[in-house]
């Protein structure tokens, strides 16, 4: 009884876990589409100038 409750304790922050760092990976993904937004609109501009 004691060991089916542990694994379920396991198995469940094991779930959490994996959640939560393809959350993460999600928040990463986001930032670096922004970056290279901001870096292509700043190519642009250096363009335009010279």
């Amino acid at each position: 009884m004691i060991f089916d409750l542990a694994q379920l304790i396991v198995f469940l922050a094991t779930v959490v876990a994996y959640g939560y760092y393809l959350y993460l990976i999600g928040k990463v993904k986001g930032v670096l589409k922004s970056v290279e937004i901001v870096l292509k609109q700043r190519e642009d501009e250096n363009e335009t100038d010279t």
